[in-house]
């Protein structure tokens, strides 16, 4: 049987190493709990794990259809959008201090400084929150809450920097919507792998292509729009709430759609 293959590894005579072998197999069929599939070794060999070690893949297809590639592009639009836009408009005209004695560069420098903490958090964060999401054991899933705390961090810290009025307070809710994008991007990013066989490579490409597209989405809108500074931080809360409260609820799942 498939089990003789095992022998090639044993240093034993013929005899006894077909004994052995069937022996194995005998007995790892016998196991209710971990049943030794006849097709492990040839799983093994070709660098796929036996259907026991896939459990945690649920029943997805091998393939994802549209939809799932539509909500997790939008997921990712909505992201980059909502840590884009504030980078490139919204944060340097919030702190713009055209009055100071130094004129506006008192502005880019609190800018500047700002976001490098927030960088410097989000560094941490990701990392330690894919982590706990691979040992999060919940009825939603390992990945469902921490994108969803990530995407509820991100829209709270946003409505917060609307109404911020101190160097201190943008700094603080910056830090908050830094997090939340690192948090967030960990959570959806694992779901590549969680849920996808083929086509991963495609999915990576959709997180490329929605950051090119974020960024002339917030700035564009809110250029087009004619939003103030606190509006435009209202509509990003807004955006990032409604998307990725949607997209975690429909795509941390066993099946794709």
């Amino acid at each position: 049987n498939d089990f003789s293959q095992l022998g090639e590894w044993m240093p034993l005579p013929p005899a006894w190493r077909n004994r052995t072998c069937g022996k194995i197999g005998a007995a790892l069929e016998s196991t209710p709990a971990r049943r030794f599939e006849r097709s492990h070794v040839r799983t093994l060999s070709r660098g796929i794990p036996p259907s026991h070690e896939r459990a945690h893949m649920g029943s997805a297809p091998r393939r994802a259809g549209g939809g799932w590639f539509t909500l997790f592009t939008l997921a990712w639009l909505a992201i980059w959008t909502v840590q884009l836009t504030p980078v490139q408009l919204l944060l340097p005209l919030q702190l713009n201090t055209p009055d100071d004695a130094s004129g506006w560069i008192g502005g880019v420098v609190s800018s500047g400084v700002i976001m490098a903490i927030g960088g410097l958090v989000a560094i941490i964060a990701g990392p330690v929150s894919g982590a706990l999401s691979d040992r999060t054991r919940s009825k939603w899933g390992r990945r469902r809450p921490w994108a969803l705390a990530g995407v509820w961090l991100m829209a709270l810290c946003l409505v917060a920097l609307a109404s911020a009025t101190s160097v201190w307070a943008v700094a603080l809710a910056w830090v908050g919507v830094s997090v939340g994008v690192a948090v967030a991007s960990a959570a959806f990013t694992a779901l590549i792998a969680d849920q996808l066989r083929e086509q991963r490579g495609a999915a990576s490409a959709a997180v490329s292509s929605s950051q090119a597209l974020g960024i002339i989405v917030g700035v564009g809108a809110v250029v087009l729009l004619g939003l103030g500074v606190a509006d435009a931080y209202l509509v990003l809360a807004g955006f990032i709430a409604v998307v990725g409260t949607v997209a975690t609820a429909l795509l941390d799942r066993k099946s794709v759609v």
